[in-house]
């Protein structure tokens, strides 16, 4: 083992530990009266579109043949009746699949099934919808000088740490239950990350300065809000009975993420 890989191998504990503390999650109750989004904005980066730019922030299509690509107005269009689409996963608006696609299926708990479907907890089919937003960072924010990682130093205001921020996702889902009890579950998540840490291509989050993210479920919200955290994720789940003709409708939500001069809000 070379002394590099032994240096950065030691120091993983150290870094993991410095990404779990100073998270100060600020959750907001269920059921409250829809808060009013940010303005949409960009300060200190430019948002990425595709696959070559994307670089390994984005999967490769190869690991999931059977995602379906559409515009949302074309989408819309085709499948105005929710109860009535075809079971699968839509990517909308971007030809990019987030980096974290294992993981948020996880958080919806939903599953993809070989032939395109989307399962979910109870193994009854379902609709997800799946947007992913991009920004490559461009006004640096990093460790301090002379400090490994960050860890050795006191941090400066609202720098990245323990590494320096390189680029800023934002996803959202939706997803609905349309059997014999409906529902629908709106979720929005936002990821800070720092740089390639191996020769493997393991990209390391990092923590910055704030991360809001909000979701509404047809009227139901979750708004949650870190300081000094890597990533945040909202989720709220809108139930409208059991053998009941009603469908919900109106999922909306935002991610505004900060750390010094850079800022980046969001919404869908």
């Amino acid at each position: 083992m070379s002394r590099n890989l032994f240096l950065t191998l030691g120091l993983l504990p150290l870094v993991f530990t410095s990404l779990a503390f100073g998270q100060e999650a600020q959750n907001s109750p269920t059921d409250q009266v829809p808060k009013p989004a940010p303005p949409a904005r960009l300060v200190g980066g430019v948002e990425v579109f595709t696959l070559k730019d994307a670089q390994d922030m984005a999967l490769t299509y190869d690991r999931y043949p059977v995602v379906q690509f559409r515009s949302s107005k074309e989408f819309f269009a085709q499948y105005p009746d929710r109860s009535k689409t075809p079971s699968g996963l839509y990517v909308l608006d971007t030809q990019l699949l987030p980096r974290q696609l294992p993981e948020i299926l996880a958080r919806t708990g939903l599953a993809l099934g070989p032939n395109g479907s989307i399962i979910n907890q109870r193994g009854e089919k379902a609709v997800m919808l799946l947007g992913y937003r991009l920004v490559a960072v461009t006004q640096k924010q990093g460790s301090l000088p002379g400090s490994i990682f960050g860890l050795l130093a006191p941090s400066s205001a609202f720098a990245a740490s323990p590494f320096p921020l390189e680029w800023v996702s934002a996803w959202y889902s939706w997803n609905d239950d349309e059997g014999f009890c409906r529902s629908i579950t709106a979720t929005t998540g936002a990821d800070a990350w720092g740089p390639v840490i191996d020769s493997a291509g393991d990209r390391v989050h990092t923590n910055i300065q704030q991360i809001e993210a909000y979701a509404n479920a047809a009227g139901a919200a979750s708004d949650h809000i870190c300081n000094n955290c890597p990533s945040e994720f909202a989720q709220e789940t809108n139930n409208f009975g059991c053998f009941w003709p009603a469908h919900g409708g109106g999922e909306w939500g935002w991610a505004d993420t900060k750390d010094g001069a850079f800022n980046w809000s969001y919404n869908w």
